[in-house]
């Protein structure tokens, strides 16, 4: 069972991350329905993203060029409807990113194409951009609590908006582990070139979820009795099971009250 404690506002290198920051900024009365609706499906649009690139990258592994590749350096996604097209990006001697390997899944998940060769040519425009953003945001990570992190692209869709949220979600070495504290939301301009703003999406410290075979709920205690974001719905989803995160329950990716039950 993991516990998150401590204090909710934390100064960083000149910055101070608040409560708000942390996406706790209403109590748990006065959590505004529209805020727990987009956590929903902010959250499981991370959760189908991370599905979709964990499904190419292990479909990957039966693809001597691709497994035994050491020039990639990253990747973009780009969704048409329910679907994702993952291209695994190099660079060249100028730092050029390139494109070096493509693979398509499916929305349920369904490996499409496995991860093959593509002719090594530039990014360009959006897909460059989402690159940029998706290199930058590695740099800004300002706690660590992992040796690695997936880096999950969002584009911000609000009205007068074309921000990238970086989504840097910490990997657990055993499957059975999830990784709650580290957690951070990064705002990056539209072009990739400038870091706006790192939310940390947890409370403060590296606290641990332990999903074992056991367990039928999960719960994280000792956090602020306020309303859970999309970190939280990502979490309950990749767990598969209910999650209780202070006076709230994230069940199928739904976010209501507790009821004691």
């Amino acid at each position: 069972m993991g516990v998150i404690s401590g204090n909710i506002g934390v100064r960083l290198a000149g910055i101070v991350v608040t409560a708000a920051a942390l996406g706790f900024a209403l109590p748990a009365g006065a959590q505004d329905e529209a805020a727990l609706r987009g956590a929903e499906r902010v959250g499981a649009q991370l959760f189908a993203l991370d599905t979709a690139l964990q499904a190419a990258e292990a479909a990957g592994e039966d693809v001597r060029a691709y497994r035994r590749n050491e020039d990639i350096t990253g990747w973009i996604a780009e969704r048409s409807g329910n679907d994702y097209r993952f291209t695994f990006v190099g660079e060249d001697r100028h730092d050029t990113p390139i494109a070096l390997f493509e693979a398509s899944v499916g929305g349920n998940g369904e490996v499409l194409e496995a991860p093959h060769k593509v002719d090594k040519s530039p990014l360009e425009g959006r897909r460059a951009e989402q690159y940029a953003a998706r290199q930058l945001a590695v740099t800004a990570l300002y706690e660590r609590c992992a040796a690695s992190y997936t880096i999950l692209p969002l584009l911000d869709e609000a009205p007068g908006q074309r921000n990238w949220q970086m989504y840097a979600l910490p990997t657990a070495a055993f499957a059975d582990v999830l990784v709650v504290g580290g957690s951070q939301r990064i705002e990056v301009t539209p072009a990739g070139d400038r870091v706006l703003g790192v939310h940390a999406l947890a409370a403060p410290g590296c606290a641990v979820l332990q999903n074992t075979t056991e367990a039928t709920v999960l719960r994280l205690d000792d956090v602020p009795a306020t309303g859970p974001n999309e970190l939280f719905v990502y979490l309950g989803l990749r767990a598969r099971k209910p999650l209780h995160v202070g006076s709230w329950l994230i069940r199928e990716g739904r976010i209501q009250a507790a009821t004691g039950d």
